[in-house]
């Protein structure tokens, strides 16, 4: 049995085997976003994939403006290791992943309660609308 090779061959062609790729710090930070995965609200595990961390202190206010905050945060890490738009989709598949952990749970104040947890955190709908301004901000023409 022959072992396989990235060799291509075509009849009447030399084969070429194409040359391996030197990977530049600039393609390595934009592929593991170090800066992104620094940060607190954010974790990556080899078993779970990247995990979003924060607990409600249940102060609206303040895990609002916390969620805005850490909006800001993660702009400014993805804008300064370039990140690859996947690592967004990764944060926000952990938010949503997160809600559901939280909604199954189910919560509540006791049996037969009415009142149940809420699926989003407060903190992720300050992050939420942090992420929404600055998108809007960005896509507003400046007056003429």
């Amino acid at each position: 049995m022959t072992q396989a090779s990235n060799v291509v061959s075509f009849p009447g062609k030399q084969a070429v085997e194409p040359p391996a790729h030197d990977w530049t710090p600039q393609e390595i930070r934009r592929l593991l976003a170090p800066s992104l995965m620094a940060l607190p609200f954010i974790s990556n595990t080899d078993e779970c994939g990247v995990q979003w961390n924060d607990v409600p202190t249940g102060d609206y206010r303040a895990d609002h403006e916390r969620g805005e905050h850490f909006a800001a945060m993660a702009i400014e890490a993805i804008a300064h290791d370039q990140c690859s738009p996947r690592w967004v989709e990764l944060i926000l598949h952990a938010i949503v992943t997160d809600a559901v952990k939280r909604k199954t749970k189910g919560g509540g104040r006791g049996p037969g309660s009415r009142i149940r947890t809420r699926a989003l955190t407060t903190t992720v709908e300050g992050f939420l609308c942090g992420l929404a301004n600055h998108i809007t901000d960005s896509l507003k023409t400046p007056a003429a």
